[in-house]
C-alpha cells in the first residue's frame, strides 16, 4: 500500500470538506449566487465586445467562477442523474 505524503492528505481533507460543505448548502444560496455570476459575465463580456482591456485579475475571477459552477453542477448531475458520485 502506497503511504500519503502529508500535503496530500491535507488536500484531500480540504477536498472532502468543502464537498460536504456543498452539499450542505441549501438549493436557494445557489440560484442567488448564480445572479451575481451572470451579471458579472455580463459586465465582463461588454467590456470585451466593447473592445475595452480587462485585467487579468477580472478574468481570473471569471476562470475561478467558472470552475467553481463546473464543480458544483458535476456533483449534481452526478448524484442526481447518474447515481455516482464521482468526486468521493
Amino acid at each position: 500500500m502506497e503511504k500519503l505524503s502529508e500535503g496530500s492528505l491535507v488536500a484531500d481533507i480540504l477536498i472532502y470538506m468543502f464537498i460536504n460543505f456543498l452539499e450542505s448548502l441549501n438549493p436557494k444560496y445557489f440560484d442567488i449566487l448564480g445572479l451575481f455570476t451572470f451579471v458579472y459575465v455580463i459586465y465582463v463580456s461588454s467590456k470585451l465586445i466593447n473592445g475595452e482591456k480587462v485585467s487579468k485579475t477580472l478574468l481570473y475571477i471569471l476562470m475561478a467562477l467558472a470552475i467553481g459552477g463546473f464543480v458544483v453542477d458535476l456533483l449534481f448531475v452526478s448524484t442526481l442523474y447518474l447515481e455516482h458520485n464521482f468526486l468521493l
